[in-house]
């Protein structure tokens, strides 16, 4: 289904092709022209020691043959479901992945740990900005919401009239710290925006 959508091919059942040999299994999609081969251990545990697959491209020019590998390396019995922090990259070199990775014909470069150290400081950072932003702008309502009130006492407002008056004050403070997010995070206004109206409603 994946290949289908990426393609965009019809999503529709298609005729398959399989043959099974010694340790490697074959399908082939003729309406696709695609032909996907796994090799497999033919003992147990009968587990994928690799992949190719096979697939044509075309276009208004001309019609390129694609071909995708992939080869197992090594094999690390772990809880890796655990290990997704900055100090566990270096099981890829464990992996033999410490090179670039390849997925389908483009290629990604190696995150290093000063790379991804760099990045985790500037997310802290802007983190640490935006709970210093939600704090300040929490207590200059609270102030505001409190004064309005012994003001409204003194002159006899309603207290329906200074809640009001307490929901215009934190829409303008929602708006304000839209404007100062969106420099902080350097994201578009609209995702920001979103963010902040479920805190105006919970306020």
């Amino acid at each position: 289904m994946e290949y289908i959508r990426l393609n965009h091919d019809e999503l529709k059942s298609y005729k398959a092709f399989t043959s099974l040999e010694n340790g490697s299994y074959t399908i082939s999609y003729e309406d696709l022209d695609r032909v996907l081969k796994i090799d497999f251990n033919p003992n147990f545990p009968y587990d994928i020691l690799g992949w190719e697959e096979t697939s044509t491209s075309s276009s208004d020019a001309s019609e390129e043959v694609l071909t995708t590998k992939a080869t197992k390396l090594k094999t690390l019995k772990s809880d890796y479901w655990n290990k997704k922090s900055v100090s566990d990259i270096k099981l890829r070199e464990t992996l033999k992945l410490q090179s670039t990775l390849v997925v389908s014909q483009v290629y990604l470069p190696k995150l290093n740990k000063p790379y991804m150290s760099s990045m985790l400081s500037i997310d802290q950072d802007k983190i640490i900005y935006t709970a210093v932003l939600l704090v300040i702008l929490l207590i200059i309502r609270t102030i505001t919401v409190i004064t309005v009130k012994k003001i409204g006492k003194k002159s006899g407002t309603t207290e329906a009239r200074a809640a009001l008056i307490g929901r215009y004050v934190t829409v303008i403070l929602v708006l304000i710290a839209v404007l100062i997010e969106t420099f902080i995070l350097g994201v578009e206004p609209e995702k920001v925006i979103v963010v902040f109206s479920v805190l105006c409603l919970l306020l």
